[in-house]
């Protein structure tokens, strides 16, 4: 681990790959969001 990156080229995957997983944590918390409130409405009367 001791091996620094390759500069400006390394840090922008690093920086897409970070968007990527921003992105599909959103989408995962959303989905969350949807299934606990179609469970709410079912539950409620």
């Amino acid at each position: 681990m001791g091996v620094k990156p390759k500069g400006r080229r390394k840090a922008m995957q690093d920086r897409e790959i970070i968007e990527k997983l921003e992105d599909l944590i959103k989408e995962a918390i959303k989905g969350v969001i949807e299934q606990l409130a179609l469970e709410e409405r079912r539950l409620s009367p």
